[in-house]
């Protein structure tokens, strides 16, 4: 049997009968505005706030907690464990402190901090804040229109439905825009950007990095097409036929100032770069894949 369970608020009173056995401490926080502090704390806890209404607030301590959010514009913090959070409904702030945590935004619109350790960050609903901190993480948009930040460390970013805003920062980051008209910046590092479908801006910042499409593109444009950049292209991409690198000879246009590549109804845009000069070095700036 863990330690306590503790009832927060008015409501049902929860009983010791209702504490998981591996769990050290059990909290519901039901009809109040709360602010609990367990930073001390060691144990592995489960903050429930599922039933309230009102704004709350939790630090969590050091063991692997699990807290849940409610209706209210919440604050959850992690500690040094593995934590997961649920901000459920309403503008929540999560935090996942400095283990490997998972954080799910829920509805509204909120901002999640990974922390120190390589996390998972879900926004879900709502048009959402991402950042990912220190580590190896992965952040997910999903519906909304959201703006998400790598930070430190080699991230995946998947802004998925919506129109996003996707910053790698620094390490070599995989940034997917997936739909709508997305923004993506690879900054520092070594970087692969993926636009997906919609019209899309895409900067790769420092580092030699790496544009992909396939079939169904858009309308995109690159910011900052330069030396060790390439663009990949999927093999027949959009029923075109091409299947290597001189094949996209043909579909290039464009004058000193700009190249554009049409191929069907889809067409992407260096602006920087000359078509003559991406004509001369289309075998290294182009990869089929």
């Amino acid at each position: 049997m863990g330690d306590f369970a503790s009832v927060i608020g008015s409501g049902p009173i929860v009983g010791l009968d209702d504490v998981p056995n591996n769990l050290d401490a059990y909290y519901k926080i039901v009809s109040s505005s709360i602010d609990l502090n367990l930073s001390h704390h060691s144990g592995s806890n489960i903050i429930d706030a599922t039933e309230d209404s009102h704004d709350v607030r939790v630090v969590a301590g050091s063991g692997d907690d699990q807290m849940l959010g409610g209706r209210g514009d919440d604050t959850f913090i992690g500690g040094s464990g593995l934590d997961t959070i649920d901000g459920n409904a309403g503008d929540d702030v999560l935090g996942g402190g400095r283990g490997d945590d998972v954080l799910y935004g829920d509805r509204g619109d909120d901002a999640l901090f990974g922390g120190k350790g390589s996390d998972e960050l879900y926004g879900e609903r709502g048009d959402d804040t991402l950042h990912g901190n220190e580590g190896d993480d992965s952040l997910n948009g999903f519906l909304g229109d959201d703006v998400m930040f790598g930070d430190n460390g080699s991230d995946t970013l998947n802004g998925d439905a919506g129109d996003d805003d996707l910053h790698g920062g620094r390490g070599s980051d995989d940034i997917y825009g997936g739909a709508g008209d997305d923004q993506l910046f690879g900054e520092a590092g070594s970087d692969t950007l993926i636009g997906g479908v919609g019209d899309d801006v895409l900067e790769g910042g420092t580092g030699s990095d790496a544009f992909y499409f396939s079939s169904g593109f858009g309308d995109d444009v690159i910011g900052d097409f330069g030396k060790g950049d390439q663009l990949w292209l999927t093999a027949n991409i959009n029923n075109s036929g091409i299947n290597n690198v001189r094949d996209v000879a043909q579909y290039v246009s464009g004058d000193k100032g700009h190249t554009v590549i049409k191929i069907g109804e889809d067409s992407i845009r260096l602006d920087g770069v000359g078509k003559d000069d991406f004509l001369q070095h289309l075998t290294t700036w182009v990869k089929i894949v």
